[in-house]
């Protein structure tokens, strides 16, 4: 982490070449206290697995959270250029795989939900310090 960015390295990056992904204050500071812990990134796939397997849960993977991560930054923000740059894709095409639900499904099924994400998340990645 430096400053308000994560920086992950080409040998970490699934694109194989460096990348800076923006954070928000919030974030930075669970980011300290998590490495200040100990923790380091393949800590966090084992230990998902682990509660998984507790749970009783199967079917689902740490990489399954890129997807949560890219439906909500697009209904948070509108802007799917957005989702594909912090994503780090290369190609748009990739970005919609992660965003693979239409938003007039999630109208029928999450009524309250859609009129609040309308009233309150056009467009506001600034909001979210991500811009």
């Amino acid at each position: 982490c430096k400053g308000m960015h994560l920086l992950v390295s080409s040998e970490y990056s699934k694109a194989t070449e460096e990348r800076q992904i923006p954070l928000n204050p919030d974030l930075v500071r669970i980011y300290d206290l998590l490495i200040d812990a100990g923790h380091r990134p393949e800590y966090y796939t084992k230990a998902f697995r682990e509660i998984l397997k507790k749970l009783k849960i199967k079917g689902h993977r740490f990489h399954d959270l890129r997807h949560t991560f890219g439906v909500r930054i697009w209904l948070q923000t509108g802007d799917i250029m957005l989702v594909s740059n912090l994503m780090g894709h290369r190609n748009l095409e990739t970005t919609m795989i992660y965003t693979k639900f239409l938003p007039s499904r999630l109208a029928e099924d999450f009524p309250e939900l859609t009129a609040y994400l309308s009233e309150h998340s056009k467009g506001r990645a600034e909001k979210l310090g991500i811009r």
